[in-house]
Formats: structure tokens, C-alpha cells, sequence
């Protein structure tokens, strides 16, 4: 059983979350894009999450991450200046982290190289049309929220608007007190998910 005392060790030390903080610290929010105060909020969240929750857990709170940054950091990569992500940015990070694969390029195009369309990238992207912004700044602070309508000018190309559909699956059959990013979140750390558990 050395072995795995060794990586129990390993998992349980501090510089285990703090070292997990930093790259995903990293991919959330690009050095180029630079948001300090986001940055540093995102960073204390990621590091108390890897050392607390199952990565099953953060994946899920950081999707469907609301409320002020000053009280949760998760919500800080969705930021962007005193706007937040479009849903194309939102999807193109999603997809990439949580499901290990690009699919930005489906986005004006069907994927030259899997299998995945036009219509499987913008059903994705339907799913983060809710999120909202309130910048107060009187109170000093950014609050990310669900409206539960969708907002079409929320997407680039609205013309290209489809329900929210799971990658590879069904739509969404939406139920009007769950926001779409919670049903998403919930399908992505589902134990049968083959995206989530390869990434």
C-alpha cells in the first residue's frame, strides 16, 4: 500500500490545490485578458476548491457560478471588463476544460475534423444566453446572475439561435425555475459523461 499512501500524501498537501489553482487560473482567464482584482479572486476560489471539493464539485460550482466576485470568486473568468463573456467565449472555454476538445471552429462552420456541426456548437452556446450582469458600482461590486429567459442579443450571430441541446444528445426540456447553465452542469458531471471524464 505504499503506493497509494504516497499519492494520498500527495493529494492531501496544500501545494497540490495551490499548483491546480494555478493552472486553471490560467486557462480561465488569459494573461493577455488580464483582470487583476478578477484574477486574484479566481485564484483564492480555485486554490480553497482543489484542497475542499471533488473535482466533480468545482467543475460544477464554476459552471454555474452567480453572485458578487467580491464573495465568490468563481464567477470572476466570466467577467470581462464591466461586461461579461459573450456565450460563443464562454462555450469555446467550456468546451475546450470541461469536455477536453476545440470546438470553436464549428462555430461559423462544421468541423472540418470530428463530427461535430454548426448546430451542436450554437445549441451549446444557448445554454449560456441567461447569464446577466449588474455592475453596482456605488457598492463596489459585479454580480453575475441567471435571467431565465433567454436573451437572443446575447449571441453573436442570432440567426443561428437554437434551443440549448446537450453535445451529442437531446435538447433541453426547460423547466422555468432551473437556469440552463444548472441542467448543463448537472449533465456534464453526470458518471455516464464520456467528455468530462476524458478531460
Amino acid at each position: 500500500g505504499k503506493r497509494a499512501k504516497v499519492i494520498d500524501d500527495l493529494l492531501a498537501d496544500p501545494r497540490f490545490a495551490a499548483h491546480l489553482a494555478d493552472q486553471w487560473d490560467d486557462y480561465l482567464i488569459p494573461m493577455t485578458d488580464d483582470p487583476r482584482a478578477s484574477r486574484a479572486k479566481l485564484r483564492v476560489w480555485l486554490e480553497e476548491a482543489f484542497h475542499t471539493k471533488s473535482w466533480d464539485r468545482v467543475a460544477h460550482e464554476l459552471v454555474t457560478a452567480t453572485g458578487n466576485r467580491e464573495k465568490n470568486g468563481a464567477v470572476a473568468y466570466l467577467l470581462k471588463g464591466r461586461e461579461t463573456l459573450t456565450p460563443p467565449e464562454v462555450t469555446d472555454l467550456f468546451s475546450q476544460y470541461f469536455l477536453g476538445m476545440r470546438m470553436n471552429c464549428a462555430q461559423c462552420h462544421d468541423h472540418p475534423f470530428t463530427s461535430w456541426k454548426q448546430t451542436d456548437y450554437w445549441g451549446l452556446a444557448s445554454f449560456f444566453t441567461q447569464i446577466q450582469y449588474t455592475d453596482r458600482r456605488q457598492q463596489k461590486s459585479q454580480t453575475i446572475s441567471d435571467d431565465l429567459k433567454i436573451n437572443i442579443d446575447k449571441l453573436e450571430e442570432t440567426a443561428r439561435l437554437r434551443a440549448p441541446r446537450f453535445l451529442g444528445g437531446d435538447a433541453l426540456e426547460p423547466q422555468p425555475d432551473v437556469p440552463h447553465r444548472q441542467a448543463l452542469a448537472k449533465w456534464l458531471t453526470a458518471p455516464d459523461n464520456p467528455y468530462f471524464a476524458r478531460a
